[in-house]
């Protein structure tokens, strides 16, 4: 939680992908839900820190102070995550949550690194719809090896995360 505190104080979105992605091959590894969550939230955080719209906005102190306050209290991501989509309700241009992009992705990502479409979507909470149809629209599908077993990919997925 701190390290996710230090990047977003410092407004680093790159940092705060980085922490996600190492987060979440974490929460395969064990099947971990607070911890996907947590990373959900710092990749969450990772694009209100891209959205000009928000960091320029007047209101911008308000919702960082509170989002850190948040993370300084350690409180828990779902309640994090409750903080972000409040601002991304108030704050947001699409029809799309940040908060489920954000699930999507994680999701996606482990869809990539092996798990099952329907575990990477449990885990993170993504809709399962739209992963599909994210993974759909990526290359996601198309980079698989079929070749390699279970076992293989897990142990893989277990030497990416060290």
């Amino acid at each position: 939680m701190k390290r996710i505190e230090t990047a977003f104080r410092k407004e680093d979105p790159r940092a705060l992908r980085e922490i996600a992605k190492e987060l979440i091959y974490r929460a395969a590894e064990t099947y971990d839900k607070h911890l996907a969550t947590l990373a959900v939230v710092a990749y969450a955080m990772s694009k209100l820190l891209s959205k000009v719209h928000v960091t320029k906005s007047a209101n911008w102190p308000k919702y960082k102070a509170l989002l850190l306050d948040a993370l300084e209290r350690e409180l828990p991501p779902e309640r994090i995550a409750g903080i972000i989509a409040s601002i991304d309700e108030e704050m947001g241009n699409y029809v799309h949550s940040l908060l489920d992009k954000a699930r999507v992705k994680m999701a996606s990502d482990l869809y990539a690194a092996g798990l099952s479409i329907r575990s990477a979507a449990e885990l993170t909470g993504a809709p399962l719809s739209e992963l599909i149809d994210y993974v759909g629209k990526t290359t996601i599908h198309d980079e698989e090896d079929y070749s390699i077993s279970l076992s293989d990919r897990v142990n893989a997925l277990r030497r990416l995360l060290g």
